[in-house]
C-alpha cells in the first residue's frame, strides 16, 4: 500500500480512524469503518474509499490487530498505542502521567529511528545508549520502570499483540525480568552547600520572596514543586509544623518548620488565612531564582544541603527521613552519603 506524504488530508482521517478502533478497541474491519464514518458524521464516499483499502491491505497482510502497521508508521505527535495505555493505566496523579507520556514517547522515537521490533532487545539497546549519554542511575532505572508498566499492559491487550509470533512474544515478556541499575553508592548526585555557604547566600538575598523560597529548601527540604503547592493554611507558625503534599503522594505529611524560614514567613503571611503562599509561582521561576545567586547549582541541590546540614548536626537519621518525607532510608543515604563521607572519621570514637 502506497502513501503518498503530499496527500495529508486522508492520512489524517486514516489517522483518526486508527484512533477510534484503539479507543473503542476494535479491529480494523468493514464494520468499525461504518461505525467510524456514522459515529463521525462523515458522508464523503471518498474517505470510505480510502479506509477499504486500507482494510484490504491489512487483510492481506495477515493480521487482526494493527501492531505491524503502527510500528512502522512514523507518527507526529503521540504514539496511538501509548494514547490508550495512558487512558487505561491508574496514575497517582496528573503529574505522573505526563512523566510517562514523556519518557515513552522518547522510548517509541528510539524504536522507529532504529528499526527494532519492541522486545527485550530493543529495551537493552535503548537503555546502553542512556548509559553512553551519561544519564543518571536514576533517570535509567524511571525509564525501565515505565517500560515494565507498559509491557505489563501491552501483553494484556490481545487484539494488539495478535500480530506478534511467539519468538516476539518471549522476548518482549523478557522486559519484565530485566533488572534494575544499581546505585553506585560512591557517587554524589548533587552539590550541595555547606552550613556557612548557606548561612552566607541567604544573608546576601535582598528580595524576601527569594529569600523564603531558597529558605525552604536549603532548611526545610521542600521539592520546588512542594513549595508551588504550599498554602497558608497549611503552616502553624504557632507550633512550627507545615503540611506538605509531597512527591506522588495523596495525603499531606506534617515536617518541622524550622526558625529561619518561619521568621521569613512571619513577614510575608500577615493576615492572609488562606491561598497559594505564592500565587502562580512554578517550577521554572524558582529554577532562575537558585541559577540567579547559584549558578552551578539546581534546586534540588538545596534539597540536598538540608539532608546534608541535618546530618552534620547529628539529627537522629529516622527523623531526617521524615523531614525529608523519604519512603525508605536507601533514599535518605543517598542524599546523606557525602557528609558521611566527609564526617566519619572525623567522628567514629576511638574506643568500642
Amino acid at each position: 500500500m502506497s502513501l503518498k506524504k503530499t496527500d495529508a488530508k486522508r492520512m489524517s482521517y486514516l489517522k483518526k480512524f486508527l484512533l477510534f478502533c484503539i479507543e473503542k478497541q476494535i479491529t480494523v474491519s468493514k464494520v468499525s469503518i461504518e461505525e467510524f464514518l456514522i459515529t463521525r458524521n462523515l458522508q464523503q464516499t471518498t474517505i470510505k474509499s480510502y479506509l477499504n483499502v486500507f482494510r484490504k491491505y491489512c487483510e492481506q497482510k495477515g493480521f487482526v490487530g494493527y501492531w505491524y502497521f503502527l510500528s512502522e508508521s512514523r507518527y507526529k505527535g503521540n504514539h496511538p498505542y501509548i494514547l490508550r495505555f495512558l487512558a487505561q493505566y491508574d496514575f497517582k496523579n496528573e503529574k505522573t502521567k505526563k512523566n510517562y507520556l514523556s519518557e515513552l514517547n522518547l522510548f517509541f522515537s528510539y524504536m522507529e529511528e532504529h528499526h527494532v521490533s519492541f522486545g527485550q532487545i530493543l529495551v537493552q539497546r535503548y537503555l546502553q545508549q542512556g548509559l553512553t549519554s551519561k544519564l543518571s542511575v536514576f533517570t535509567l532505572n524511571t525509564r525501565l520502570s515505565v517500560i515494565k508498566a507498559f509491557t505489563r499492559w501491552l501483553l494484556d491487550q490481545k487484539d494488539l499483540i495478535s500480530g506478534m509470533d511467539e519468538m516476539q512474544m518471549a522476548d518482549t515478556s523478557k522486559i519484565l525480568s530485566m533488572k534494575n541499575f544499581r546505585i553506585d553508592k560512591d557517587r554524589y548526585y548533587k552539590e550541595s552547600l555547606s552550613l556557612q555557604e548557606r548561612e552566607t547566600l541567604l544573608d546576601n538575598i535582598e528580595s524576601l520572596k527569594d529569600k523564603l523560597i531558597i529558605s525552604l529548601q536549603a532548611h526545610e527540604g521542600l521539592r520546588a514543586s512542594e513549595i508551588c503547592n504550599l498554602c497558608i493554611e497549611d503552616i502553624d507558625l504557632g507550633s512550627n509544623i507545615m503540611a506538605v503534599l509531597g512527591k506522588g503522594k495523596y495525603k499531606k505529611i506534617k515536617i518541622r518548620l524550622f526558625n529561619t524560614s518561619k521568621q521569613l514567613l512571619e513577614n510575608i503571611i500577615f493576615e492572609r488565612k488562606e491561598g497559594y503562599l505564592f500565587q502562580g509561582l512554578t517550577y521554572h521561576q524558582i529554577y532562575h531564582i537558585v541559577k540567579k545567586y547559584l549558578p552551578d547549582y539546581s534546586p534540588h541541590c538545596l534539597r540536598h544541603t538540608a539532608a546534608q546540614i541535618m546530618t552534620e548536626k547529628n539529627f537522629n537519621k529516622d527523623f531526617i527521613q521524615k523531614q525529608m518525607r523519604h519512603s525508605n532510608y536507601q533514599t535518605t543515604q543517598i542524599y546523606t552519603l557525602r557528609k558521611i563521607e566527609e564526617i566519619f572519621l572525623k567522628e567514629m570514637p576511638l574506643d568500642v
